[in-house]
């Protein structure tokens, strides 16, 4: 956990060369939220920002993405 500092630089990296518009990202280990991260609008032209509530519409990569790590 010690390294989640670099969780958000990573994720502006990303977002900047992808030119994505707005992200939401959240780790959860044992059942607690351990980071959140949001960035950008969910509405350009309302500046209205994203949120880990936003609803956006992804597609068929609807499903859970889980990753399990051992620290």
């Amino acid at each position: 956990m010690r390294h989640l500092h670099k969780v958000a630089e990573i994720a502006e990296d990303f977002i900047n060369e992808h030119k994505i518009p707005g992200f939401s990202l959240q780790i959860v280990s044992r059942g607690y939220s351990i980071f959140k991260f949001d960035s950008g609008y969910s509405n350009i032209e309302l500046k209205r920002p994203f949120q880990q509530n936003t609803v956006s519409p992804i597609m068929s990569i609807s499903k859970s993405i889980t990753f399990r790590g051992k620290y």
